[in-house]
Protein backbone atom coordinates (compact mmCIF):
# COMPACT_ATOMS: atom_id res chain seq x y z
CA UNK A 1 0.00 0.00 0.00
CA UNK A 2 2.87 2.28 0.79
CA UNK A 3 4.32 1.69 -2.71
CA UNK A 4 0.95 2.37 -4.32
CA UNK A 5 0.67 5.58 -2.32
CA UNK A 6 4.16 6.65 -3.40
CA UNK A 7 3.30 5.92 -7.03
CA UNK A 8 0.09 7.96 -6.79
CA UNK A 9 2.00 10.79 -5.14
CA UNK A 10 4.69 10.67 -7.83
CA UNK A 11 2.08 10.56 -10.59
CA UNK A 12 0.22 13.49 -9.03
CA UNK A 13 3.44 15.53 -8.82
CA UNK A 14 4.26 14.83 -12.46
CA UNK A 15 0.74 15.82 -13.52
CA UNK A 16 0.97 19.04 -11.51
CA UNK A 17 4.35 19.81 -13.11
CA UNK A 18 3.01 19.15 -16.61
CA UNK A 19 -0.02 21.33 -15.88
CA UNK A 20 2.20 24.14 -14.59
CA UNK A 21 4.39 23.97 -17.70
CA UNK A 22 1.30 24.06 -19.91
CA UNK A 23 -0.06 27.11 -18.07
CA UNK A 24 3.30 28.89 -18.43
CA UNK A 25 3.39 28.14 -22.17
CA UNK A 26 -0.19 29.39 -22.61
CA UNK A 27 0.59 32.52 -20.58
CA UNK A 28 3.58 33.34 -22.79
CA UNK A 29 1.58 32.70 -25.98
CA UNK A 30 -1.22 34.98 -24.75
CA UNK A 31 1.31 37.66 -23.83
CA UNK A 32 2.89 37.52 -27.29
CA UNK A 33 -0.54 37.83 -28.93
CA UNK A 34 -1.37 40.79 -26.69
CA UNK A 35 1.93 42.53 -27.47
CA UNK A 36 1.45 42.08 -31.21
CA UNK A 37 -2.10 43.40 -30.86
CA UNK A 38 -0.73 46.55 -29.23
CA UNK A 39 1.09 47.34 -32.47
CA UNK A 40 -2.27 48.37 -33.89
CA UNK A 41 -2.59 52.07 -32.96
CA UNK A 42 -6.35 51.77 -32.43
CA UNK A 43 -5.91 48.78 -30.12
CA UNK A 44 -3.11 50.50 -28.23
CA UNK A 45 -5.29 53.56 -27.59
CA UNK A 46 -7.91 51.25 -26.05
CA UNK A 47 -5.23 49.51 -23.98
CA UNK A 48 -3.99 52.86 -22.65
CA UNK A 49 -7.52 53.62 -21.40
CA UNK A 50 -7.95 50.19 -19.78
CA UNK A 51 -4.49 50.17 -18.20
CA UNK A 52 -4.64 53.79 -17.03
CA UNK A 53 -3.02 54.27 -13.65
CA UNK A 54 -1.05 51.03 -13.77
CA UNK A 55 2.65 51.55 -13.36
CA UNK A 56 4.78 48.49 -12.73
CA UNK A 57 8.48 48.57 -13.59
CA UNK A 58 8.88 44.90 -12.66
CA UNK A 59 6.15 43.86 -15.10
CA UNK A 60 7.59 46.18 -17.74
CA UNK A 61 11.04 44.61 -17.31
CA UNK A 62 9.55 41.10 -17.50
CA UNK A 63 7.77 41.99 -20.74
CA UNK A 64 10.98 43.27 -22.29
CA UNK A 65 13.02 40.30 -21.03
CA UNK A 66 10.60 37.68 -22.39
CA UNK A 67 10.13 39.43 -25.74
CA UNK A 68 13.88 39.99 -26.15
CA UNK A 69 14.38 36.27 -25.54
CA UNK A 70 11.88 35.52 -28.30
CA UNK A 71 13.75 37.95 -30.57
CA UNK A 72 17.33 36.97 -29.73
CA UNK A 73 17.06 33.19 -29.39
CA UNK A 74 16.65 32.43 -33.14
CA UNK A 75 19.52 34.79 -33.95
CA UNK A 76 21.67 33.26 -31.21
CA UNK A 77 20.99 29.73 -32.44
CA UNK A 78 21.85 30.78 -36.00
CA UNK A 79 25.11 32.39 -34.83
CA UNK A 80 25.93 29.29 -32.78
CA UNK A 81 25.35 27.05 -35.80
CA UNK A 82 27.51 29.27 -38.03
CA UNK A 83 30.24 29.40 -35.39
CA UNK A 84 30.33 25.61 -35.19
CA UNK A 85 30.50 25.33 -38.99
CA UNK A 86 33.28 27.92 -39.24
CA UNK A 87 35.20 26.74 -36.17
CA UNK A 88 37.78 24.91 -38.29
CA UNK A 89 38.71 28.06 -40.25
CA UNK A 90 38.17 30.64 -37.51
CA UNK A 91 38.60 28.89 -34.16
CA UNK A 92 38.51 32.11 -32.15
CA UNK A 93 38.06 35.84 -32.29
CA UNK A 94 39.50 38.27 -29.77
CA UNK A 95 40.83 35.28 -27.89
CA UNK A 96 37.41 33.62 -27.43
CA UNK A 97 35.97 30.57 -29.24
CA UNK A 98 33.26 31.52 -31.71
CA UNK A 99 30.55 29.40 -29.96
CA UNK A 100 31.33 31.22 -26.72
CA UNK A 101 30.88 34.54 -28.51
CA UNK A 102 27.47 33.40 -29.79
CA UNK A 103 26.37 32.51 -26.26
CA UNK A 104 27.81 35.77 -24.94
CA UNK A 105 25.80 37.66 -27.55
CA UNK A 106 22.53 36.13 -26.34
CA UNK A 107 23.34 36.75 -22.67
CA UNK A 108 24.42 40.34 -23.34
CA UNK A 109 21.21 41.07 -25.26
CA UNK A 110 19.05 39.65 -22.46
CA UNK A 111 20.88 41.72 -19.86
CA UNK A 112 21.01 44.95 -21.85
CA UNK A 113 17.46 44.87 -23.24
CA UNK A 114 15.58 45.76 -20.01
CA UNK A 115 18.31 48.20 -18.92
CA UNK A 116 18.42 50.06 -22.23
CA UNK A 117 14.62 50.11 -22.41
CA UNK A 118 14.25 51.67 -18.95
CA UNK A 119 16.99 54.21 -19.71
CA UNK A 120 15.36 55.13 -23.01
CA UNK A 121 11.98 55.55 -21.35
CA UNK A 122 13.71 57.69 -18.74
CA UNK A 123 14.97 59.95 -21.52
CA UNK A 124 11.44 60.22 -22.97
CA UNK A 125 10.01 60.97 -19.53
CA UNK A 126 12.56 63.65 -18.59
CA UNK A 127 12.13 65.38 -21.94
CA UNK A 128 8.34 65.26 -21.66
CA UNK A 129 8.45 66.70 -18.13
CA UNK A 130 10.74 69.50 -19.27
CA UNK A 131 8.15 70.40 -21.90
CA UNK A 132 5.33 70.46 -19.34
CA UNK A 133 4.26 66.82 -19.25
CA UNK A 134 2.38 65.45 -16.22
CA UNK A 135 2.58 61.67 -16.67
CA UNK A 136 4.43 59.29 -14.38
CA UNK A 137 7.53 57.32 -15.33
CA UNK A 138 6.25 53.97 -14.06
CA UNK A 139 3.02 54.12 -16.04
CA UNK A 140 4.84 55.31 -19.17
CA UNK A 141 7.43 52.52 -18.97
CA UNK A 142 4.78 49.85 -18.42
CA UNK A 143 2.60 50.99 -21.34
CA UNK A 144 5.63 51.40 -23.60
CA UNK A 145 6.78 47.87 -22.75
CA UNK A 146 3.60 46.50 -24.35
CA UNK A 147 4.24 47.78 -27.86
CA UNK A 148 8.04 47.57 -27.54
CA UNK A 149 7.66 43.86 -26.77
CA UNK A 150 5.53 43.50 -29.88
CA UNK A 151 8.25 45.22 -31.92
CA UNK A 152 10.83 42.80 -30.52
CA UNK A 153 8.71 39.80 -31.45
CA UNK A 154 8.08 40.84 -35.06
CA UNK A 155 11.77 41.69 -35.41
CA UNK A 156 12.28 37.97 -35.97
CA UNK A 157 11.12 38.64 -39.54
CA UNK A 158 14.36 40.55 -39.99
CA UNK A 159 16.09 37.18 -40.40
CA UNK A 160 14.24 36.62 -43.68
CA UNK A 161 16.57 37.45 -46.61
CA UNK A 162 15.74 40.63 -48.55
CA UNK A 163 13.12 41.57 -45.95
CA UNK A 164 15.24 42.44 -42.93
CA UNK A 165 15.93 46.09 -43.80
CA UNK A 166 12.28 46.75 -44.68
CA UNK A 167 11.10 45.16 -41.42
CA UNK A 168 13.62 47.16 -39.39
CA UNK A 169 12.58 50.45 -40.98
CA UNK A 170 8.86 49.71 -40.56
CA UNK A 171 9.43 48.66 -36.93
CA UNK A 172 11.31 51.89 -36.19
CA UNK A 173 8.57 54.07 -37.72
CA UNK A 174 5.89 52.16 -35.82
CA UNK A 175 7.87 52.42 -32.57
CA UNK A 176 8.16 56.20 -32.94
CA UNK A 177 4.46 56.60 -33.76
CA UNK A 178 3.25 54.50 -30.82
CA UNK A 179 5.62 56.33 -28.46
CA UNK A 180 4.19 59.59 -29.84
CA UNK A 181 0.64 58.43 -29.06
CA UNK A 182 1.71 57.38 -25.56
CA UNK A 183 3.45 60.69 -24.78
CA UNK A 184 0.53 62.75 -26.08
CA UNK A 185 -2.08 60.75 -24.14
CA UNK A 186 -0.16 60.32 -20.89
CA UNK A 187 1.58 63.70 -20.61
CA UNK A 188 -1.20 65.77 -22.20
CA UNK A 189 1.24 67.51 -24.54
CA UNK A 190 0.53 69.04 -27.93
CA UNK A 191 1.11 67.00 -31.06
CA UNK A 192 4.26 69.00 -31.90
CA UNK A 193 5.83 68.55 -28.47
CA UNK A 194 4.85 64.88 -28.39
CA UNK A 195 6.46 64.32 -31.78
CA UNK A 196 9.66 66.00 -30.59
CA UNK A 197 9.76 63.84 -27.45
CA UNK A 198 9.20 60.67 -29.49
CA UNK A 199 11.89 61.44 -32.08
CA UNK A 200 14.70 63.26 -30.26
CA UNK A 201 15.99 60.39 -28.03
CA UNK A 202 16.04 57.96 -30.96
CA UNK A 203 17.97 60.41 -33.13
CA UNK A 204 20.45 60.94 -30.30
CA UNK A 205 20.80 57.17 -29.84
CA UNK A 206 21.42 56.59 -33.55
CA UNK A 207 24.09 59.29 -33.63
CA UNK A 208 25.76 57.82 -30.53
CA UNK A 209 25.56 54.30 -31.98
CA UNK A 210 27.31 55.27 -35.21
CA UNK A 211 29.91 57.30 -33.33
CA UNK A 212 30.80 54.28 -31.17
CA UNK A 213 30.73 52.02 -34.23
CA UNK A 214 33.17 54.24 -36.14
CA UNK A 215 35.48 54.41 -33.14
CA UNK A 216 35.50 50.62 -32.85
CA UNK A 217 36.17 50.22 -36.57
CA UNK A 218 39.03 52.70 -36.40
CA UNK A 219 40.44 50.86 -33.37
CA UNK A 220 40.08 47.25 -34.56
CA UNK A 221 40.70 47.50 -38.31
CA UNK A 222 44.51 48.01 -38.13
CA UNK A 223 44.78 45.11 -35.69
CA UNK A 224 42.68 42.75 -37.83
CA UNK A 225 44.64 43.66 -40.96
CA UNK A 226 47.94 43.08 -39.18
CA UNK A 227 46.66 39.82 -37.70
CA UNK A 228 47.99 40.58 -34.24
CA UNK A 229 46.29 40.61 -30.86
CA UNK A 230 44.07 43.47 -29.81
CA UNK A 231 46.24 45.95 -27.88
CA UNK A 232 45.37 46.50 -24.22
CA UNK A 233 45.90 50.04 -22.87
CA UNK A 234 48.77 50.14 -20.38
CA UNK A 235 47.86 50.67 -16.76
CA UNK A 236 49.09 53.87 -15.21
CA UNK A 237 50.43 53.45 -11.68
Amino acid sequence: MRKNGQRRLKGSSENDLNLTNEVVRMDIVEKVKFWIGCLNPKTFKEVMVKEKGKGDLVEASKNILISSLVMVLPTGLLLLLLSLVMASRFPSYLGLPLPALAVAYVVACLVLAPVSFLLMQGAYWVLARLLGGKGGYREQAYLASLFTSGIYVISILGLVPCVGSVVSLAALILLIYLQYLLVMALHKLSSGKSAFVAVAPIVAFIVLYFAVYLLLVAYLTPVMVAGGPVPVPAQVN
